[in-house]
Formats: structure tokens, sequence, C-alpha cells
């Protein structure tokens, strides 16, 4: 008999491991998202929303459909975007039998309350060309936008961040994943109490597992307190795919909000942003507070939130160790400067208008997920809109300042607004405004930048993350691991002795425990499989007479 032992494991543990076969960006060919739920959706709230998608071509045409696999027959539209400009999808369907809409009837009269599984409501985007798509949820006063993450980007482990929830008892703040194969599963560990729970049987703090089919969505809404208007926020709570070689997508926002700060609060309206994945998370990242609807040069009051993995993660602000980390997952603070935030392990940055008095002019709440100054990008098509009131489109960049020579807005020099950041010599901050429309527009440098589109209303505003390269080597998803439990023999092929009651196959990595009641026998003449193996000290890995362990990591 062969022994495999630590010495050898050790040098196959060494092999790099990633999440994704290579970097991506926003662009991509294949998207799903769901219809998030509105305040509007609830009894008396007339259902006005609508639920678009922008559609932006680059420099190639794109031929792109969309699809809802609806309960009887799918509701398909297919859109020729002719090369650098936008197509706008058709309002999709919230009624009848292509219902997308994430809600359901209140338990009390039969119904889940919009919570739990939706099954024929996924909403599937393909394209012929790589493309950029934004969604976009508004009406009668409300508006949620987000940037698309391509299937080729997604990831396994997310964690929700979400707004302050106050409104009224028929808003909640949410999160929802959708599956893009069959039999995902996935683990829900919500960090607040759920609305519903007698539905999903979810706890917070309590890790429950789902079974999800491709394009099926599982809906998280957290509850309302007392007796209202506030709703327990979700942020913090995780979220994260068990079978590997099976991403999921994550989106997080709410059905309407004030989003109080110490600054103020807004008139209200919805969120909504599709989850940055774990391995796409940074350690470095610049910020800058949003102008007012009147002046680029004008400092908001923002809201900061830092989510992290690992609560021992050291994080700072402009060189100063933040205290007071938040239901153990994430810092919180209001800033109307422009920061430094850095950490040790990888952090997820979000930055929320507070709408109000906070930006001292028009505009309501909202809420964008930031890139970390390593995933900048040399050239973004992106997507700004007057849908829902709005009055002002805005730009923020931050880019190296040798950049600014180079930056180009629709092939013209010229923007409304620069300084020079004021914690990280050697890097500016860009505002660029227009008059209102539904366009695309370039920006371009020779330096890589990161940062939002925005707009502001009266009584609204929109906008997301730019766009971005997303870098795999951030955030090493060490949760989506098969492991050696050895829990009922040696036997490597029991699926007892293994943590997903399954055994490995070629796209695995897996690990092989130390200190478990068994160690893992391959028999002879037997050959076993996995993409990548990590022995810990002291374990041993028994390979038969003949037998064979094929890793097919390259």
């Amino acid at each position: 008999m062969l022994q495999l032992k630590i010495i050898v494991c050790v040098l196959i543990a060494m092999i790099p491991l990633s999440i994704l076969a290579q970097d991506s960006t926003y662009r991509g060919k294949e998207f799903w998202a769901g219809y998030g739920h509105h305040q509007f959706m609830e009894a008396g709230g007339n259902n006005s929303q609508e639920l678009v998608f922008y559609l932006c071509a680059q420099d190639q045409p794109a031929v792109v459909t969309i699809t809802i696999d609806s309960a009887t027959v799918a509701w398909t539209r297919t859109y020729t975007v002719p090369a650098n400009s936008v197509a706008v999808s058709d309002f999709i369907p919230k009624s009848g039998s292509s219902d997308a809409r994430l809600y359901s009837l209140p338990v009390s009269i039969g119904g889940t309350s919009s919570s739990g599984l939706f099954r024929k409501k996924g909403i599937h985007i393909q394209s012929d060309v790589p493309i950029a798509v934004y969604s976009h949820i508004y009406g009668s006063a409300s508006a949620g936008a987000s940037i698309l993450i391509p299937v080729s980007s997604w990831g396994y482990t997310y964690q929700s961040v979400n707004s302050v929830q106050r409104y009224a008892t028929n808003c909640f703040s949410w999160a929802y994943v959708i599956a893009q194969a069959d039999s995902t599963i996935v683990e829900i560990t919500p960090s607040q109490p759920v609305r519903a729970q007698t539905v999903t049987g979810l706890q917070p703090g309590v890790a429950s597992t789902i079974l999800l089919q491709k394009g099926q969505i599982y809906a998280v809404l957290g509850d309302i307190v007392g007796s209202g208007p506030d709703g327990y926020e979700l942020t913090g709570t995780k979220i994260r795919s068990l079978s590997a070689g099976k991403p999921i997508a994550v989106f997080s926002g709410s059905s309407r909000t004030t989003n109080p700060a110490s600054c103020g609060a807004g008139g209200g309206d919805n969120d909504m942003v599709q989850v940055f994945p774990l391995h796409i998370w940074g350690k470095d990242y610049l910020t800058a507070p949003l102008p007012s609807s009147s002046s680029a040069s004008f400092a908001s009051s923002n809201t900061i939130k830092i989510m992290v993995n690992d609560p021992q993660t050291v994080v700072t602000r402009n060189g100063v160790v933040l205290t007071g980390l938040v239901n153990n997952s994430y810092y919180k603070y209001e800033s109307n400067t422009a920061d430094h935030i850095r950490a040790d392990k990888p952090i997820m940055v979000a930055q929320f208008m507070n709408g109000g008095s906070c930006t001292q002019s028009l505009g309501d709440p909202d809420m964008y997920y930031l890139s970390p100054i390593g995933s900048g990008i040399k050239k973004v098509n992106s997507l700004r809109t007057n849908r829902e009131s709005i009055s002002i489109n805005y730009a923020l960049i931050i880019i190296p300042t040798a950049g600014i020579g180079s930056l180009l807005f629709d092939g013209s020099p010229t923007f409304n607004h620069s300084y020079a950041h004021p914690q990280l010599p050697g890097y500016s901050v860009v505002v660029k405004s227009w008059s209102s429309a539904v366009n695309q527009f370039t920006i371009q440098s020779d330096s890589a930048f990161t940062g939002l589109s925005f707009g502001m209303g009266a009584v609204e505003s929109y906008g997301f993350n730019l766009g971005a390269n997303f870098k795999t080597n951030n955030g090493l998803d060490p949760l989506v691991r098969m492991v050696w439990t050895g829990s009922h023999s040696a036997d490597w092929f029991n699926i007892n002795n293994w943590n997903m009651a399954r055994l490995p196959n070629a796209t695995d990595d897996i690990t092989i425990a130390a200190g478990r009641p068994f160690s893992p026998s391959i028999p002879a003449g037997q050959v076993a499989y996995c993409k990548s193996i990590t022995v810990e000290p002291g374990a041993v890995v028994t390979v038969g007479t003949n037998a064979q362990l094929n890793i097919t990591k390259n």
C-alpha cells in the first residue's frame, strides 16, 4: 500500500486555486436578474412600478434576448442594439402568466408574503457579443438601479449590504439569490429576523440550506420591528453556494426606505444592487463624497459601510483603525470627505446617498457598491437616464492624477470639477455632469479608474457602479470546498464521509482535514477525482495498489 503523506500533499496544496478561470469585466454575454420586491406590489400599492433593462453595446452591434421562463410559455423579447448605443427593454411583465415580480400574497391569506422559493421568475439575458446591462425599477416617485454582473464573474460566497430600513409596514430590507444551474445547493444565514419565518424556517444566525434549479430564485425579506415603520436591516446576511462549479448571483435592496442618517433623511426610495462576490473584494479603496444636484463641487454627507468576511480583519480609514464592528460583520460611518479605506484582508465597501438635507438639494436615498483600486478599468461604456423625474446625470471617478491628461468623456476632455484626493497622493477625483437623458456614454483614459454613474431629481435618484475589472486574486473563497469528515469509515467512496454527502469529482476543490475518526483510503484498483487537494498537517491519504487520485487542476 502506498501512503500519500503530507510532504507530497503540501506540494499539491501550493498549486494556486481560483474560483474562475480568468479575470473578467462588467461586460458579458449572459446575465440573470429578478424583479425585486417593491412597496407598490403590496396591497394598496396599485402595482405602478416598472422594471426595464438597459442594453449597452460597445464597438460591435449586439443581438440580445430576454426570457422569462414563465408558468405557461416563456415570455421572450429580442433586441438589436447598434454599436456604441443603448436599447431599452420592454416593461417586464408584472401580471398574468408571465408575472416576474418577486411578490406573493400575505401568509394570512394563503401566500408566502413574498418570501421563499420563486419558480419561473428568473429573468435571463443573453447576447451574441459582450455588452453591459443595467436594471432599473422606477415609478410614482421611486427608483432604484443596478449594474448587472455577467455569469462569467459570479462567485460562491456573498454578504448582503443594505440601507437602513425605515418607511412603512409594507416595506422591507431584502436579498435574493438566483441559480444558473440545476441542483445548486445554497446556504442562507440571515443576520436578522425575517418576514414569513413560518414559511421559510429561516432564523437569524442559523444556516439553512435550499435546493435551487436553474433560474429559480429564493427571496429573503427582513421582518418589521414591532408595529413599524422600522424594519430589520439585512446587512450581514450570508448567502453561499455549496455546489462546486455552480456559482450564484445575489441581489440586495429595499422595497422603499428613507435610509436615515444623522444629517437627515430622504423622502423614500426603493433601492437595489447586485452584490459583489467574495472573490472580487479588495483591500484598498478610495471614496469621494457625492455632489449635489446644483453643484458639482458640493460635498454631500454620505454613509459608508464596510463589510468584512473575517471579524479579525483590521480596517483603517485615513490611517486610523476602525472600531465598533456591527453585528460582527461590518463597520459604518458618515463622511463628507474623500477617504482612503484599507484592510489586511478582503473587504467590500458600499456608499449611500442619504437624500434630503444630506445632499442640500435634490435626490433621494440610494446605494452603490464600490470597486477597489486594483479593479480599475481604462474604458467604460455606461448608462445615464432621465426616467422618473431625473434632472441631472453625473459620473464621479477616482483616477491616478497622471491619467487626467488623457481622460475623455464621450471624446471630450472637459468635465465640471476635479481635485486631488486628500488621502492618497497621486490620485484625483473628477466629476462630470450632463442634462438628463437616456443615453450611453463613454469614459476612457490611459490610466485605470473606478467610479459611479448616478442621477438626481426632485424626488428621485438612481445610480450604480460604472464597471470594473473583476479580479479573482483578492478573495480566494475558502468556503466552496468538499471536506473529508471521516465520520463513518476510511472509504473514500462512501458519501457519508464527505461534508456535502456526495463524492468529489473533477470540479471539486477538496480538503483532507486532520483529526478525523478515519483517514481516507482509495482502495486498490480504484480511481478518484478532484480539481485540487489540500491536506492538513497530520492528515494522511492512503492510495492502494494500482489506485489513482487524478487531480485535474492545471
